[in-house]
């Protein structure tokens, strides 16, 4: 989570008090709702995966309000005494289509090393040159760190696909909430995927994702470049 809020305000695309305000709003919202399906689950607590599930996906519920209603120039509280500065957006991020690409490719970079303490680490992205290589070590990563009870990896026979299921992630319910939202989504290990892919060189990775029946789906396919 905090790497996801770190990227976002790095890209400078929206006053970090308003983006607060928005979440904190959504997670009021929301939470009552989540509760009374959840029952058991405690507000605040990070190590539950319930309330990591409901926080992530209304944080990235936030973000998607602020990548898509970005503005050129915001006016940013930055302290407790109220001070302000003006942000200005880089032009490259004008279309909000260009502010999503990149924020989902500098947070999966992000992820590479905070994959890389898991119990489990990744494995160096050099190390990793075929794309089933790349998701049975973000799998192994994930697994060690409590994302999922197990999951499942199949290639195909060239190499060029891989499926790939979660069984109970810490994620399920927020994809799903997420979908119906059409917010940004936050599948952390397709970005982890993706990024990997990159960095070793395979180029762009293309994926399909689902929910049902307690498990989490993938489909992963190179496309070319990055």
């Amino acid at each position: 989570m905090r790497a996801a809020y770190e990227v976002l305000d790095g890209m400078d695309v929206v006053a970090m008090d308003d983006f607060q305000r928005l979440f904190w709003l959504l997670r009021s919202d929301e939470w009552g709702v989540y509760r009374r399906e959840n029952v058991g689950v405690t507000q605040g607590v990070l190590t539950d995966v319930r309330y990591f599930d409901f926080i992530s996906v209304v944080q990235f519920a936030a973000i998607t309000g602020a990548l898509r209603n970005s503005s050129a120039l915001s006016t940013e509280k930055f302290n407790a005494a109220g001070d302000t500065r003006v942000i200005r957006r880089d032009p490259a991020l004008d279309a909000p289509t260009e502010r999503v690409t990149a924020f989902r490719r500098r947070l999966g970079d992000r992820l590479i090393p905070l994959l890389q303490s898991m119990p489990t680490p990744l494995r160096e992205p050099a190390a990793l040159n075929t794309l089933p290589f790349i998701v049975f070590s973000v799998h192994d990563a994930l697994l060690s760190g409590g994302f999922a009870t197990s999951s499942v990896v199949r290639p195909s026979a060239d190499e060029a696909t891989v499926a790939a299921q979660w069984v109970t992630p810490a994620t399920l319910w927020g994809e799903a909430y997420g979908a119906a939202r059409r917010d940004l989504g936050h599948p952390y290990d397709v970005l982890a995927v993706q990024a990997v892919a990159r960095a070793a060189g395979l180029g762009a990775v293309r994926a399909r994702v689902r929910a049902d029946e307690g498990s989490l789906y993938r489909e992963y396919s190179l496309v070319g470049e990055a």
